[in-house]
């Protein structure tokens, strides 16, 4: 997979190896749907509430509602855990197999603690895009509904609000980028320090033995400053992520203020619609940021499953099973010319037949 740089080939190749158990991420998409939905019902009571509608009616269906939604939010995550950790443990079995089926020279160029990072450490990032797939379509369907409502309250402002969009998009492609990179620097030194710590401590003995503790503490302390360089440039790169969200959230929230202010003096909206539309508009970011989450994990689990991709595409030993012995034709044992001896000057066997 090394020279497979395109998102969508490099995943179908990858995944087409898997059993996907897609029922279950149906049930967290279909979940995640009516989450959705229910979200916006709540953010209809909730400005019915900001209003002064303090009805009977109007709290128990913003209680029932903001109860069930939280239930929802409970149980979700549960589905789609549980088939995250489904796929992660055939993953697994696929890599251990492969690993067994691996020729005997790759297991002198790819070193063991290597291939045991790939089983234990990477293959956690394989379940980053699938369950991304379907979260994502859950947040892109309540990302419409709640563009759609904001349109059919307000479209002048809502089409203020589209003036964002090229920013959304340039974000999408900065995060993307920004995380492939981090998420491969970030388990390619895991992956370093794993395979270093694995050998040299099962070799602590020979090391003890030969007084080589000052040259061991040099190369461990090489393999854990890589572990630490990674995760320092994983942290500033992950704040550079959160700034570029939150200068995106401050966009809109100034588009907002400004155009709501100017419909508002204009007669065109109601005094209290810019409550509203920020209410709906908080939907829209929500959605907008889990979007965001979706593409970050699937390009940084590219980057972290690059070495799990070359593994399983390495080639397996040819193995052609011959007869048994308890098969094979009974013969005789035949000797011809044997010479066999101790040197030259011990001569036991000479020319037997």
């Amino acid at each position: 997979m090394k020279n497979n740089k395109h998102v969508i080939s490099f995943f179908l190749n990858f995944y087409r190896r898997l059993s996907i158990p897609w029922w279950l991420y149906l049930i967290a998409f279909g979940s995640g749907v009516v989450y959705a939905e229910i979200g916006m019902r709540v953010s209809e009571y909730l400005v019915r509430v900001n209003k002064g509608e303090l009805y009977n009616s109007v709290i128990l269906g913003y209680v029932f509602f903001t109860i069930f939604n939280a239930l929802l939010g409970f149980l979700r995550p549960l589905v789609e855990e549980y088939a995250n950790q489904k796929v992660i443990l055939r993953v697994r079995f696929s890599m251990w197999r492969k690993i067994l089926h691996l020729p005997m020279d790759q297991f002198g160029k790819e070193q063991p603690s290597s291939l045991v990072s790939a089983v234990t450490n990477d293959v956690t990032q394989a379940t980053l895009v699938i369950s991304g797939i379907f979260s994502g379509a859950a947040s892109l369907f309540g990302f419409v509904r709640a563009c759609m409502i904001l349109y059919q309250y307000n479209a002048p402002l809502a089409a203020y609000l589209l003036l964002c969009i090229p920013v959304a998009v340039a974000m999408f492609i900065i995060v993307g980028k920004l995380q492939f990179t981090i998420m491969k620097k970030r388990y390619a030194a895991l992956n370093q320090m794993t395979t270093f710590f694995s050998e040299h401590l099962s070799a602590g003995k020979y090391v003890k033995a030969q007084v080589m503790e000052e040259k061991e503490l040099e190369s461990g302390y090489a393999a854990i400053d890589s572990r630490y360089k990674a995760d320092i440039y994983y942290a500033f790169m992950e704040q550079i992520q959160v700034l570029t969200n939150s200068l995106y959230s401050l966009l809109t929230t100034v588009v907002m203020a400004v155009g709501g202010s100017r419909l508002i003096n204009a007669g065109k909206m109601e005094a209290t619609g810019i409550n509203m539309f920020s209410t709906y508009m908080t939907q829209v970011n929500l959605y907008m940021a889990e979007l965001l989450t979706v593409w970050q994990n699937v390009m940084g689990s590219k980057g972290a499953l690059v070495h799990v991709g070359d593994i399983l595409d390495m080639e397996e030993e040819h193995t052609e099973k011959g007869n048994s012995w308890t098969d094979s034709e009974n013969r005789d044992i035949v000797f011809k010319n044997v010479n066999f001896g101790y040197g030259s000057e011990k001569q036991i066997l000479h020319d037997f037949s």
